[in-house]
């Protein structure tokens, strides 16, 4: 089939395969987000540029940075060339209006307004009809001194007003069609995170983000948030994710119209919007027809149920909804809310891929295996799945398909005393390698994931999950220690399970939804703590440790292991002499720190002589239970059916388990330095890439910002801050006490 050009009439050749926008965006459907929106494809010209669109371009933004970094390095960026594409911000307000983040805040509203396309059509438009009224009164007043009829006067102004607004609303249409085609200026993606309440200061950003295709908002906060108010803001919505640790409430029986109490407050709205569009909102909605979004995810949100079920009918692209429905005191719901939202999906989105609906509170709701089944029958082929702990038994995991599972979150870890059923998953996870075009397992678990109300026979199998394939992981510990060896344990267990990590996020109970207030235990940073572990994960891009803020007072030599140095013999290459490259700077090195390491490292002598004898102790009693046990120990064919999976599993099994043999010991610690020195002597390259993580883009520990700064900024917050702190309080008297008043008083009297 051929089409003709539409921008001009007498052109009668036809469009190519690729001109055709629909086409262009089914096939980048085939391809993963590396290929998609991290590369460059070069095939012809029209495939460059419409890819070029795809790339994601990103822009942070944190409350934190101080005004000189915000005017210099965030802020020009907005719409000029090719700008950024998505917009990560992190605010967090502490001191309510008062808050010096408020006011950044709302500079990045203003800039964020000034480069926006349709704005600038609109205040170009303004402009222009402004500068024709003053033409017409100048030519008014000459008419009047010559002597013109007010009558004649009078019929050309209502005339002329009436063809000024004719021609400002098919302009402001223009300018609205105009601006798709600068698709490389302005933002369509927008991450918000941090702690800052819904209602009162975060949909001002909105207004001035006209082409906004996806909204994630992950806030540590509660509070309400109008739906109505973000359709009618961002009409081009696509994927819209709402998260809180807390709760969310979403008023009205009708996101579209909003409540009838605030009617006043919606025309407002709609006066604003109408003003942007060039006609009457309500007769836009009329002629819009159905919305352009194609995923919801709702977690901890509160809500009438009709408002969702009413709302259904209006999304019928919908392929993803996953709602999670926080549950507030005394309330319980029933089966027939299930069933019924349920039917309604199944009749008003057919395109549905990705489907999850719970409740979760502070009571545990009762459920049975066959309460699945609707999901089952509605995406018998789900690749995407976020279970409740109540759900999440072994009996589920059998009933996935096989190779079919890429990504895998686990909500509503408030039950006690649960543990992970891993003796099945791993076959799942690992069979996907034998998929490449699913673009690996993205796999996220959280806390505990199997109540006792619903717990299985455990099976005798002690079997390690080794998801080999695994690119994403948040995990969240329910009982944190500060303890060292607890420490090397979660990182040492990461490190060799899951070598193709490219995104790790790691931190206590704070990270679930907890109905009392949680004091966070920080995991142990120091050197003995084995944070230095995790850099056997050399294709890693984004590492999160805590999500909240915490003074760690880290010492230089703690972190010493990303610069290369691992108090061996040698200087460690480009260590200590040449300083360290962090993304470009150059940071000066701290004197004595390879020096530190080896006093250290001396120091640990005892502790590793009495670890090697326990751990001897240790081994000999296993060996010893297991000759006392009947049999083969109770041996449990766990392969569902799958010899060649199972027959491979055990092998890699084998493997795994051998390179876990000082899981959680101090000597785990001294043969990861060991290595480091090895790659220092014979690296001449004096770059953290070359030492750590190659491809690490953002890192946060305990900075309280889960996405994170550079690498550099992030390593000189962590080692600097304790020292300037230190520095301030010298200089401000408070570091020397009695002894520093003695000093100055005999330095007094000296000078005397």
């Amino acid at each position: 089939m051929t089409l003709s050009l539409s921008k001009s009439s007498s052109s009668s050749f036809p469009l190519s395969a690729l001109e055709i926008p629909e086409i262009m965006a089914n096939i980048f459907e085939y391809l993963d987000d590396e290929e998609a929106n991290r590369t460059l494809i070069l095939v012809c010209r029209k495939w460059y540029v419409w890819n070029r669109n795809r790339i994601f371009r990103d822009l942070y933004w944190n409350s934190d940075q101080t005004q000189e970094e915000l005017e210099g390095e965030v802020l020009p960026r907005l719409g000029c060339g090719l700008g950024p594409n998505r917009l990560f911000c992190h605010i967090r307000v502490r001191y309510g209006d008062s808050d010096s983040a408020l006011e950044k805040w709302r500079q990045l509203v203003a800039a964020l307004a000034w480069a926006d396309p349709v704005m600038r059509h609109v205040r170009a438009i303004e402009d222009a009809q402004r500068q024709d009224a003053q033409r017409q009164d100048a030519q008014r007043e000459g008419d009047e001194r010559s002597g013109g009829g007010e009558e004649e006067s009078s019929m050309e102004r209502d005339a002329d007003e009436d063809s000024a607004v004719d021609v400002v609303g098919a302009a402001r249409q223009e300018g609205s069609s105009g601006a798709e085609d600068d698709r490389n200026r302005v933002i369509r993606h927008l991450t918000i995170t941090g702690i800052v309440q819904f209602d009162s200061h975060m949909w001002q950003i909105l207004s001035g983000l006209s082409h906004l295709v996806s909204l994630t908002v992950k806030v540590d906060s509660c509070g309400w948030v109008s739906m109505h108010n973000i359709l009618n803001s961002c009409l081009h919505l696509e994927n819209l994710h709402l998260e809180t640790t807390t709760w969310v409430s979403i008023p009205g029986r009708n996101w579209l119209v909003g409540e009838d109490e605030e009617e006043d407050e919606e025309e407002d709205d709609d006066n604003r919007l109408s003003l942007l569009e060039g006609q009457p909102v309500r007769q836009r909605r009329l002629q819009a027809g159905p919305l352009a979004l194609r995923s919801l995810v709702l977690r901890n949100a509160q809500f009438h149920q009709p408002a969702l079920e009413a709302f259904l009918s209006f999304v019928p692209l919908l392929y993803r909804i996953q709602v999670a429905v926080w549950l507030p005191y005394l309330s319980r719901p029933t089966q027939g809310d299930r069933e019924r939202l349920y039917q309604l999906v199944r009749t008003h989105c057919p395109l549905i891929r990705v489907f999850h609906f719970s409740y979760q509170g502070l009571h545990v709701i009762r459920t049975t295996p066959e309460d699945m089944d609707p999901v089952f029958d509605l995406c018998p082929r789900m690749t995407d799945w976020m279970v409740s702990a109540v759900h999440f038994t072994t009996t589920l995991i059998e009933r996935l398909p096989q190779d079919v599972l890429t990504t895998l979150e686990i909500i509503g870890a408030d039950s006690p005393r649960t543990r992970f059923p891993y003796e099945h998953m791993d076959i799942h996870l690992r069979s996907t390698e034998e998929f490449p075009h699913t673009g690996g397992v993205r796999g996220i678990g959280y806390g505990g994931v199997e109540h006792q109300s619903v717990r299985d026979v455990a099976t005798a199998v002690s079997k390690v999950w080794a998801c080999r394939g695994l690119l994403t992981l948040k995990l969240a510990i329910s009982h944190m220690s500060n303890q060292p060896q607890a420490s090397r344990i979660v990182f040492g267990y990461i490190s060799r399970v899951c070598p193709r990590l490219q995104d790790l996020e790691i931190c206590g109970p704070e990270g679930v939804r907890m109905d009392r207030k949680i004091r966070p235990t920080p995991m142990c940073m120091a050197l003995e703590g084995g944070f230095c572990l995790l850099s056997r994960l050399k294709r890693l891009e984004r590492l999160c440790v805590g999500i909240v803020m915490l003074d760690l007072k880290l010492k230089d030599v703690d972190l010493a292991w990303i610069k290369g140095e691992s108090g061996g013999s040698g200087s460690g290459g480009g260590g200590e002499a040449e300083g360290l490259l962090l993304s470009g700077a150059k940071v000066r090195p701290r004197r004595g720190s390879t020096a530190s390491i080896k006093s250290i490292k001396k120091g640990w002598n005892t502790l590793l002589r009495r670890e090697k004898e326990r751990e001897l102790v240790r081994v000999q009693n296993f060996e010893r239970s297991v000759d006392n046990s009947p049999g083969e120990g109770g041996h449990k064919d766990v392969s569902g059916g799958n010899k060649a999976v199972a027959a491979r599993s055990e092998q890699d099994d084998t493997d795994l388990e051998q390179s876990l043999e000082h899981l959680g010991l101090l000597e785990d610690v001294v043969m990861l330095l060991k290595e480091i020195e090895a790659t220092s002597n014979n690296n001449t390259t004096p770059t953290l890439g070359n030492k750590c993580w190659p491809d690490m883009r953002r890192m946060s520990v305990y900075s309280g910002n889960s996405l994170g700064e550079c690498l550099d900024r992030e390593y000189e917050r962590l080692v600097r801050v304790p020292e300037q702190k230190v520095k301030e309080r010298k200089e401000n008297g408070g570091g020397g006490g009695l002894f520093a008043s003695i000093r100055g008083l005999v330095g007094s009297l000296v000078g005397m």
